[in-house]
């Protein structure tokens, strides 16, 4: 791909809820089921999402550290998206609405990661969120997108609707206030 001049990126779903309501399916790890007995999802009151993993309280998000590790040291690509519209529940954010502190150092960590792979492969590694349409949801659902961008630790936002294609009242204005001058 590089010598076509293609810079591939990888993009991992952060934490993915589907058959969110069967007790069991044939596409979950073991993960899944220890988490679930060990209380370390995000709980009843969400729905379809009642079992993402909680990222307070689970094994789950060292889990996808070291995966991103490994991946951006195995493969030579120029970007990482974490995609958190599969699913944006990370938290259970209407008990913690100070969750983003802790995804905010988890996401520093994995720039950490990320950089180290980049002085591996010789080129930075950028780093993308994929994120909710509006700025407030993702900040309420754990996703402070003005601190990962004043302290750079993010090279690029996409804001985006959940469930449907396209969104023409996408609040571009607001999200280009948010992100002025902090990313290229």
């Amino acid at each position: 791909m590089k010598e076509l001049g293609i810079r591939p990126w990888l993009t991992l779903r952060m934490n993915d809820a589907h058959f969110g309501l069967e007790k069991t399916n044939f596409l979950r790890a073991d993960m899944y089921y220890e988490a679930t007995a060990a209380g370390e999802t995000i709980g009843d009151r969400y729905g379809i999402y009642t079992h993402c993993y909680n990222f307070c309280h689970s094994r789950y998000p060292n889990a996808v550290r070291n995966f991103i590790a490994e991946a951006l040291n195995r493969y030579d690509v120029f970007g990482l998206e974490l995609d958190f519209m599969r699913y944006i529940y990370c938290f259970d954010y209407i008990n913690d609405p100070e969750c983003h502190k802790v995804m905010t150092e988890y996401i520093r960590s994995i720039r950490r990661v990320a950089d180290v792979a980049g002085e591996k492969w010789g080129h930075p590694i950028k780093l993308m969120i994929r994120t909710c349409r509006d700025p407030k949801d993702s900040l309420d659902f754990g996703l402070d997108i003005k601190t990962l961008c004043d302290e750079g630790i993010i090279d690029a936002v996409v804001p985006t609707p959940e469930g449907i294609i396209t969104d023409s009242g996408l609040p571009v204005e607001q999200w280009k206030t948010l992100v002025a001058g902090k990313i290229p």
